[in-house]
């Protein structure tokens, strides 16, 4: 009898044991907690960003101060959360592998890929952006379509790792596609003439074209409309949950429209805007 009892002893052991395994927090979950814990903990909001124009960029203009939609957002973030802004610049090939050795908190607003969410998780989109081609004005006759670039021969320029990256290595089976680190190397590339296209945004080429008047977009070549939000570590659902929290806010507030309007880009780069991003693009520089 004794023997028994023993047995039975173990059993429930083993019974309660196997109970307790099964409700073990996955790996992602239990690490040391959410970022969010340590971000109010520490006072201080860790952003890793690359330069995009005009999300994120060295103003010239202004003594290389940073600027931006995404600057001018995360500053409306921290003031919320009651911290300060540290900016951890990145490349865009080495944002997500910044993000996963916990070098930031968050990332600019980044396109959604199936390759980025393998890796991290994505806060609900609240921008969205188009991609399209600008190339030399004087290669206008040549180049009306992007499928006139694809052929062996022609160079097509892209930021190493971004979603222009992907598109292009999609669309592009016959011109080399020719990643470099940085959107001003991608423009200095087309201008010297070391590519003959530069495929990016539209809201880069909305920065950057007044100034450039020998280059122009290639009509009717958007190819891709992509949902864009921040980047946090995988599986941190509580930072993701105040992340959405902050865009509805700022959605409701009206504070997003204004800061799109106050960097010329508007209504056309909200999530879900059914308006044409290239027509709002000027063709003269702003005083």
């Amino acid at each position: 009898m004794r023997r028994f009892r023993g047995f039975v002893h173990v059993m429930v052991a083993a019974v309660i044991l196997a109970f307790a395994v099964s409700f073990v927090a996955p790996p992602s979950m239990a690490q040391s907690g959410s970022a969010l814990d340590r971000i109010q903990s520490d006072g201080k909001l860790r952003v890793g960003w690359a330069t995009w124009w005009p999300y994120a960029y060295k103003d010239p203009e202004n003594k290389n101060e940073l600027s931006g939609v995404a600057i001018d957002v995360f500053e409306l973030m921290a003031k919320e959360l009651k911290t300060e802004v540290v900016w951890v610049e990145d490349s865009w090939a080495t944002l997500i592998a910044g993000l996963q050795a916990n070098k930031f908190d968050v990332t600019l607003p980044m396109g959604r890929t199936l390759e980025r969410a393998k890796a991290a998780t994505y806060a609900s989109p609240f921008l969205q952006f188009g991609s399209g081609i600008v190339i030399r004005k004087e290669d206008a006759a040549k180049y009306k379509s992007w499928q006139d670039l694809d052929k062996d021969g022609l160079k097509v320029a892209v930021a190493l790792g971004s979603t222009g990256d992907t598109f292009a290595s999609r669309k592009f089976a016959n011109a080399d596609v020719v990643r470099l680190r940085s959107e001003p190397e991608l423009l200095m590339s087309l201008v010297t003439k070391k590519v003959n296209a530069w495929h990016s945004t539209y809201g880069a080429f909305q920065k950057i074209l007044p100034k450039h008047p020998n280059l122009m977009i290639m009509p009717a070549t958007t190819l891709a409309i992509v949902p864009t939000g921040f980047v946090v570590r995988q599986g941190d659902w509580h930072w993701v949950q105040w992340l959405d929290f902050f865009i509805e806010d700022i959605n409701q507030t009206g504070e997003l429209i204004r800061i799109l309007d106050k960097h010329g880009l508007g209504e056309p780069y909200v999530y879900g805007s059914m308006k044409d991003q290239a027509s709002v693009i000027p063709t003269k520089k702003r005083n």
